[in-house]
């Protein structure tokens, strides 16, 4: 969890709101203590005092019912299911923070901390990022970092069990069973055809009971809809789980790709190779972006700062292949107004668009303009992450494994300016 959230939630943005005249909802109705000439014979405005009492004890139900929701829920799962609708620029609403009992409105500088989980504020990495549910509002909080916990998780993932992957990641068994077989799909093919549906089925040992319970139920939806495995069913199921996670419903924009049966399982030797059709930014961006949440629960773009410093992670190979691609993409996440994933992102919808469009998916330089920056600058933006420190941390403790951001295995000592990058 990213210790930055206890700040950055702000809990002065769920005190007492001020209602327009507590003089009066609407600025009809007198303030209290100040009554008009002949109020009290005047039954239009008892009644509007009534009514105005009424509306008073509402708001009050429905703001303690928000602050219980925060205070009481800590450490649950996100609720998927309710999607975050993010707020317009600045405002600061974020959504109503995923209908989790409006929870104040999230207020301060739309401050939802990954919204739809109100009751976290260890994950109020974000601070105006509702859930990354599009920058809803505000200004951007200290990046966030891994759970301690995830170290161990990354490293021996045998040796940790359901209940604490729950607690880092912030996702149910379920959850994280759309999200892997879904990853293992895309990485395997390049493509969704439900081919790794006979990879789980023909060898259920090797998968989790959750996926393979996904899978059954998938596979048993297709054969009733299309009368053979297409893949269409695992794209409902994560469209969902991308709109919960992010806020933002793409369904629409894939819905109509063609439908193509699978012939049989996927290779999922592929996912390492790279022999999957896709580029090998492709290949790193979805790898990362499906980690990112595990880590610490929220879509923040942590998961690249904590992959380029561990030891071990669940994309070493990545660090040892692309060295230079995951640093520019941490570098053009700092650039673009702080590290919040967003460059992650956006390269996540390029290789969205690759897979189901057929588009030229996700590009190192693409990503960099994006951000502002270039390939001979991305050396002096990890300098300048390597010299801030994250708050709360007393100085020369480094909790971010930074000594190695910048230090690219073909050359010696740090890098500044050009970076190797491979497309």
């Amino acid at each position: 969890m990213a210790f930055s959230g206890i700040n950055g939630l702000g809990f002065s943005g769920f005190g007492i709101p001020t209602y327009p005249g507590v003089g009066g909802f609407g600025g009809q109705t007198p303030a209290f203590g100040t009554q008009a000439p002949g109020f009290q014979n005047n039954p239009m405005q008892i009644y509007q005092l009534t009514q105005m009492l009424q509306m008073m004890i509402g708001a009050l139900q429905q703001l303690q019912m928000g602050y219980q929701q925060m205070m009481g829920k800590n450490g649950q799962p996100m609720p998927f299911g309710q999607p975050v609708q993010p707020a317009g620029p600045g405002h600061g609403n974020a959504g109503n923070a995923g209908n989790a009992g409006n929870a104040g409105n999230a207020g301060n500088a739309g401050n939802a901390g990954n919204a739809g989980n109100a009751g976290n504020a260890g994950n109020a990495d974000n601070a105006g990022n509702a859930g990354n549910a599009g920058n809803a509002g505000g200004a951007k909080g200290a990046p966030g970092v891994a759970d301690p916990g995830f170290a161990n998780w990354a490293a021996n993932p045998q040796n940790v069990g359901s209940a604490e992957r729950t607690r880092i990641s912030q996702m149910t068994d379920d959850q994280r069973a759309a999200l892997h077989v879904w990853g293992i799909q895309a990485g395997s093919s390049g493509k969704n055809d439900g081919g790794v549906y006979f990879n789980v089925l023909n060898n259920p040992q090797d998968f989790k009971p959750a996926e393979v319970a996904l899978v059954k139920r998938l596979y048993q939806e297709e054969m009733n809809t299309y009368g053979g495995v297409t893949g269409k069913a695992l794209d409902k199921e994560f469209f969902n789980l991308y709109q919960g996670m992010t806020g933002k419903d793409i369904s629409q924009r894939y819905a109509n790709r063609p439908v193509q049966f699978a012939t049989g399982p996927v290779n999922m030797n592929n996912r390492v190779t790279g022999q999957n059709g896709l580029g090998q930014f492709d290949n790193a961006v979805i790898r990362l972006w499906g980690h990112d949440r595990l880590d610490n629960g929220a879509n923040d773009g942590s998961i690249v700062q904590f992959t380029l410093g561990a030891g071990k992670s669940m994309d070493t190979d990545l660090v040892q292949n692309q060295r230079g691609n995951l640093e520019a993409l941490l570098a053009a996440d700092e650039a673009d107004g702080g590290r919040d994933g967003s460059a992650l992102e956006r390269s996540f919808v390029d290789s969205l668009d690759r897979i189901y469009l057929g588009g030229p998916g996700a590009n190192v330089d693409k990503t960099l303009a994006e951000s502002g920056i270039n390939r001979t600058t991305v050396g002096s933006v990890l300098d300048r992450i390597k010299n801030t420190p994250f708050p709360g941390i007393p100085p020369g403790v480094d909790i971010t494994n930074m000594q190695n951001i910048g230090k690219c295995p073909f050359f010696k000592g740090g890098v500044t300016g050009q970076v190797s990058i491979n497309n």
